[in-house]
């Protein structure tokens, strides 16, 4: 079971050696990075949380083309602090901002070593932060500076649904039914939509951004355009929308790569609403019956709705179902009336539930839990907890986050990095 971290990630990025470990174990005050002058001493990504984001330090990287590999682990990307020493600009850190900036959000340009001279920083009308990890200079302004951009930034958000689906299954069509106006290009042939493209509406009393997208398409055998459109599109998943509505042709069936853009989603913590569409074109109703049952089955509790972009079948139910999913990836759940369900269930089950002492929820979008326990649970046991909290707090559609913390997490994380530090020769400092 995958886990999402409902808290925003900030990511030091740079050429090896500039001192990103240093300002990582500056920032969350504690000696968690190797540090020393021989390059490639951190080789796994390090998350900590400092006030209200986390804080990530990131392997040494050669070439800006592996970052990649390693911020898909991540469940988002929220900010970026570029970091260069104060020589100033070479190739490399120019090829860093550049990855930075365009992945479209917050960047800040921190030039370290500031105690041995400021050099020549500006780039591109970026903000520049002078800091010393050493003398530990600079380090409180930065951190405010980065702490304020997660300051009641969810206040004026407007929830964002990408609309997916393979290609030629209705996605434009059905955009410019719910738009009330033809928006977006709707053509009967196979990679009409190449963008992303978005506009926002008003409906039942809200207000939304939604999202067309390019076909997704799995053949290896893509031109260099059509390569592109797939790009986006798997950006969008990975970075873009809170939410997705995924779009399937019900006259073919439910094919593999339908599953799988469920899963793209389903697994990054965000909300999904599976719409059936060419529904205009089907009369049995045992078909609609056997998809949901298909769906539902791999993805418990999901919200599966028949829709048609070309009669509008659907539309309100797809509005409202979309209204619920958003309250529900915002749903808190008081501790103690958590607790007074698991006592309840552990009464009945003690089998599937034996170790967890209690539980305590820690963040929302997706709803995530912490699980207290004396031992380690198996994933098993934790998709039936997930299942009966979906049962009993009515988290339908939503995919919950459980994390689980036993005592014993600490003592085999300082055996194995004691391990790592001795294959690789590292004398750790103790504090």
């Amino acid at each position: 079971m995958k886990i999402f971290d409902p808290i925003p990630n900030v990511i030091l990025l740079g050429e090896t050696n500039v001192g990103k470990s240093s300002l990582f174990n500056k920032i969350i005050c504690d000696k968690v990075s190797l540090v020393g002058d021989v390059e490639d001493l951190t080789r796994d990504i390090i998350v900590r949380s400092v006030r209200n984001f986390n804080l990530v330090d990131l392997p040494g990287i050669h070439r800006i083309e592996e970052a990649d590999s390693f911020l898909d682990k991540l469940p988002s990307i929220d900010g970026f602090l570029v970091v260069i020493d104060n020589k100033g600009w070479n190739d490399t850190s120019r090829k860093f901002l550049k990855y930075a900036m365009s992945k479209e959000k917050n960047v800040f340009i921190v030039s370290n070593k500031a105690d041995l001279g400021e050099g020549s920083s500006n780039r591109k009308g970026i903000e520049v932060h002078y800091v010393s990890a050493i003398k530990n200079t600079g380090v409180n302004d930065l951190l405010d500076k980065v702490s304020a951009w997660f300051e009641d930034s969810e206040q004026d958000k407007v929830p964002s649904w990408g609309f997916i689906g393979r290609s030629n299954v209705g996605k434009s069509t059905l955009l410019n039914k719910l738009i009330g106006k033809d928006r977006f290009l709707a053509q009967d042939e196979i990679g009409t939509t190449q963008e992303v493209n978005e506009i926002t509406v008003s409906g039942k009393n809200r207000t939304f951004k939604m999202l067309d997208t390019p076909g997704y398409r799995r053949n290896n055998n893509l031109s260099d355009l059509e390569k592109g459109s797939q790009y986006r599109l798997l950006k969008e998943i990975a970075y873009g929308s809170d939410n997705f509505v995924v779009l399937i042709d019900i006259t073919q069936g439910i094919n593999r790569a339908d599953l799988l853009l469920m899963d793209k989603i389903w697994s990054r913590g965000k909300g999904l609403v599976v719409g059936i569409g060419m529904w205009d074109k089907m009369d049995d109703l045992v078909v609609l019956s056997n998809a949901k049952k298909q769906i539902k089955k791999r993805f418990y509790g999901v919200n599966c709705v028949a829709v048609s972009g070309v009669t509008g079948f659907g539309i309100n139910n797809l509005f409202n179902v979309m209204n619920e999913i958003e309250s529900k990836m915002k749903t808190k759940i008081k501790t103690s009336a958590l607790n007074k369900w698991f006592v309840s269930i552990k009464n009945t089950d003690l089998v599937s539930v034996s170790g967890i002492k209690y539980i305590v929820q820690v963040g929302t979008k997706p709803p995530t839990f912490s699980l207290f326990s004396s031992r380690t649970i198996e994933t098993t046991r934790l998709r039936f907890l997930e299942h009966r909290m979906i049962d009993y707090f009515d988290f339908y559609g939503v995919h919950l986050n459980l994390i689980v913390k036993h005592k014993n997490d600490s003592q085999q994380d300082r055996k194995r990095e004691m391990k790592v530090d001795k294959q690789r020769g590292v004398r750790r400092i103790k504090k």
